[in-house]
């Protein structure tokens, strides 16, 4: 059984053999077009990393790019490079709204997240670039306007099969986390071409995790909670008391989420309701949002930060906090569940749902279908306020980013 951690930029002996692989076909041939999909938590942005430190360092010649969809994505990496002293590529990192008012000329570009791509992004790209390497996970597709244009679907359809990868690991959630996140994955088209049921994919992204040993010790696997809040007041309360939990734990990493879906006014009551409550946290707005990131360190083990869950795509977070979960339409299902997965699979170690009329919550809704409840918990508000949870520390490989 290999050794499942991902260590930032320590070396490639911590990698997979999948992993590895693929690293390899740059190595033997970096003047190729490749596509890489993989289920989240797997190492795809990671291995963007590695493909350009390769690079910079077999093929100094090379002038490639790692291009990435979200501004706070790029910050991600960009301070995770500075904290193993690896700035000299913090330059070569940039996302694509940025990029695409300049467009320098690259022998190679690095595309992440290429499944929320427009047509025309992707065009521009080929453009400026004589090869490229993309990656995605149709399971994290949420811009349906990128989906509208079709890019994805003509780029798939130029890949032979021996230019085509796919890594199915996922190295990120623990196993209660990847049952619950599972919830929400949902069949494509894709998967009608290949005949899988939705039971199979599902079972696909749970039962790797099941062969790992650090993912599903029980002092990892702690239950997602659901908190019915008596009202909205209590319910910032509860967020107040997770947010004290959670700090006050033995873990060499802490790092908090408090997200939205779409909605900036929910976003609003969050931050003011804390703010009554002596907590300034930093948000990630819709306006100056590059502004705002840079005073934030996604390096520092105790970050706690408000955002939607579209500019957290790509991140990953120790927990994440979802309130208001019934805030959202509960008829607006299909379109919300991958991003329900997305935001989901961003957690390593725990998350937090809440609401005050569960009946709204399409979250509850679709947990309380589910047979197995063997990896949450419901609580009130009252009973959660009042619990004295367990502060043992959760152990986990504080060097996992992706």
């Amino acid at each position: 059984m290999p050794d499942l951690r991902i260590s930032w930029l320590d070396g490639l002996a911590t990698l997979s053999p999948q992993q590895k692989g693929f690293l390899g076909e740059i190595l033997r041939d970096p003047n190729r077009k490749l596509l890489l999909t993989g289920c989240a938590g797997s190492g795809k942005t990671l291995m963007a990393i590695f493909v350009k430190l390769i690079l910079d360092k077999k093929f100094p010649d090379k002038n490639s790019l790692v291009l990435v969809y979200t501004k706070a994505l790029e910050k991600f990496i960009i301070d995770n490079l500075k904290s193993r002293n690896a700035e000299i590529i913090a330059n070569d990192i940039d996302h694509y709204n940025s990029w695409g008012w300049y467009h320098n000329d690259y022998d190679l570009i690095i595309v992440d997240e290429v499944q929320d791509f427009k047509s025309g992004w992707i065009e521009d790209v080929k453009s400026y670039s004589q090869y490229q390497i993309w990656m995605g996970d149709t399971n994290q597709w949420i811009y349906t306007e990128a989906q509208d244009t079709g890019g994805y679907d003509n780029l798939i359809n130029e890949f032979a099969s021996k230019d085509k990868f796919n890594f199915d690991v996922n190295y990120r959630n623990t196993l209660n986390i990847a049952k619950f996140a599972s919830n929400f994955i949902q069949l494509n088209k894709y998967d009608e071409e290949i005949g899988i049921s939705l039971k199979e994919k599902r079972k696909k992204f749970i039962e790797p995790i099941t062969k790992n040993e650090r993912q599903i010790s029980e002092a990892r696997n702690q239950p997602v909670f659901f908190i019915e809040a008596e009202d909205r007041e209590k319910e910032i309360d509860c967020i107040v008391k997770t947010i004290e939990y959670i700090q006050n734990k033995e873990e060499e990493s802490k790092q908090i989420a408090i997200v939205q879906l779409t909605h900036h006014m929910d976003l609003d009551i969050i931050e003011k309701g804390l703010s009554n409550r002596g907590y300034e946290i930093p948000r990630i707005p819709k306006e100056n949002k590059e502004f705002i990131l840079e005073m934030v360190n996604f390096t520092d083990p105790d970050l706690v930060l408000l955002s939607t869950a579209h500019s957290l795509k790509g991140l990953e977070f120790d927990y994440v906090i979802y309130p208001r979960s019934d805030s959202f339409s509960i008829h607006s299902k299909a379109p919300l569940l991958n991003i329900y997965f997305m935001l989901f699979a961003r957690a390593k170690t725990g998350i937090y749902c809440s609401y005050v009329n569960k009946n709204n919550s399409l979250v509850y809704k679709i947990v309380e279908m589910v047979s197995d409840d063997s990896y949450y918990k419901i609580l009130k508000s009252d009973e959660f306020l009042s619990l004295e949870l367990d502060n043992e520390p959760t152990y986990h490989d504080e060097d996992l980013p992706f």
